[in-house]
């Protein structure tokens, strides 16, 4: 819960300028949002594509708000309020959250990726909890609000803050890193991700290294050995480097990697030790590295192994990541939050793996952001599910019908439709007990509507 900051000290971390002067000289919580506004919140007048925050002081006060941060002058301040002008509302946020930040005790675990840094998130603050006080980000709040709203939850009590770091624009790591002020950076890996903005993959690299440029030399640094861009990244941090990775020489490694029938198995290796054997109750390879870059932050923050140890029952997947779950006899596996190549590739790998009675169907959503090679790497994942063990492939989107042309070329049944739900029905009618489907796509897609579908309407028949 956010420590009270003084309107002097807002004042001075916003460079503002006081409009109109209210009863209230004390900041004991900050809100963006008028619908979840509560009284006492300071509301800083946000402004996006579709909506100017500064229209909507009166409805901030009417909630409660005593204190007002906007970008415009001639709006309408009630009396009694206390309003405080800045040219950026956004830029004063963070201009907030780093001046509360530079306030807390708590060391600050930065945590960005192009794929598994929810994941990696929420296994970092199971095994941190072992010893700790942890606060982290909740859900996918990675942005230049979110994070400063996952900063202003933190207090006195907390030992560490864990921050997913999400961008899709140039320069934006860049004001992460400046609000955050970590005291550790993890590094997932570089994937095909956002090349609608950052053009390719290099692109990519030097978007999230950004991070890396803004860190001290006395902040360890963890990075995915196996990573295509682990050289570079070597290159670019000022510090102290741990690493991870699979059937490598990392300091954190896993080797002799088996599906087993509650999750996947293998040996785990610390610094060239073999410390013991883990089981993680998840089917997909990429928990692996999940688990071994939290593993690795975690020994760093001091937790010994065998607490280490006694959470991994406790480790759980967010939402739409690799989720499987079975109604009426038919396996659904919901991997539906995000897409991108390299995420594809990996739910590909994990369906092959499961053993299925029934047909395999796979609901394949487009990969959006994916820039002038986004036909290519359709087409690649078009290419994989022809020659995979998959009977049956349902697209979703303009994009995906790439995938479908190289899947219809080898002789397997596909369907495409431009909405998820026009797809709905027609899965529906397709599974029998005893098949799984697996959902892949961007977010834009909306796969799990197909998830809860079945879960309302399928009555499956035997096959």
């Amino acid at each position: 819960m956010m420590e009270p900051l003084s309107l002097k000290e807002i004042i001075r971390a916003v460079n503002g300028e006081i409009i109109t002067s209210g009863r209230q000289d004390v900041c004991a919580s900050i809100s963006t949002d008028t619908r979840t506004l509560k009284k006492g919140d300071t509301f800083v007048a946000l402004k996006g594509d579709n909506f100017d925050g500064n229209d909507y002081i009166g409805q901030a006060v009417s909630a409660g708000a005593e204190i007002v941060i906007v970008s415009r002058k001639d709006c309408t301040i009630p009396a009694g309020i206390t309003a405080v002008y800045v040219d950026d509302t956004l830029r004063a946020l963070g201009d907030i959250a780093s001046y509360y930040r530079s306030r807390l005790k708590c060391r600050v675990i930065a945590i960005t990726g192009s794929n598994g840094k929810t994941t990696t998130k929420e296994f970092l603050k199971t095994c941190l909890a072992a010893k700790y006080s942890v606060i982290a980000t909740e859900g996918t709040k990675n942005n230049l609000v979110g994070v400063p709203q996952t900063i202003f939850r933190a207090d006195s009590s907390h030992d560490y803050l864990i921050l997913e770091l999400g961008i899709n624009q140039f320069n934006e790591m860049s004001r992460l890193a400046q609000i955050a002020q970590p005291d550790m950076a993890l590094l997932t890996g570089i994937a095909p991700s956002h090349l609608e903005y950052f053009g390719d993959m290099d692109g990519v690299f030097r978007a999230k290294s950004e991070l890396f440029h803004q860190i001290s030399a006395d902040v360890p640094v963890f990075l995915n050995k196996k990573d295509s861009y682990y050289s570079q990244s070597l290159a670019v941090v000022k510090g102290k480097v741990k690493s991870f990775g699979i059937e490598c020489d990392a300091d954190f490694c896993a080797k002799h990697i088996a599906i087993q029938e509650k999750g996947i198995e293998f040996k785990l290796y610390e610094n060239g030790s073999e410390i013991g054997t883990v089981l993680l109750p998840f089917y997909a390879e990429h928990t692996v590295i999940n688990f071994l870059a939290a593993l690795a932050v975690a020994r760093e923050c001091g937790v010994n192994w065998d607490a280490i140890k006694n959470c991994i029952g406790s480790l759980s997947l967010p939402a739409m990541r690799m989720q499987v779950f079975d109604v009426s006899g038919i396996r659904i596996i919901n991997d539906a939050y995000n897409a991108n190549p390299v995420s594809t590739r990996s739910a590909l790998m994990v369906f092959e793996r499961i053993p299925v009675k029934g047909k395999k169907v796979m609901v394949f959503g487009d990969m959006r952001e994916l820039g002038a090679d986004s036909e290519r790497f359709h087409k690649e994942i078009g290419t994989l599910i022809a020659h995979s063990s998959i009977d049956v492939l349902v697209c979703v989107g303009s994009l995906a019908r790439y995938a479908a042309e190289e899947v219809m070329r080898e002789g397997k049944r596909t369907a495409a439709y431009d909405t998820v739900d026009d797809a709905c029905s027609f899965v529906s009618e397709l599974l029998e007990t005893g098949d799984a489907v697996l959902l892949k796509g961007s977010r834009a897609n909306r796969l799990e509507k197909i998830a809860q579908f079945l879960q309302n309407n399928i009555k499956p028949t035997v096959a």
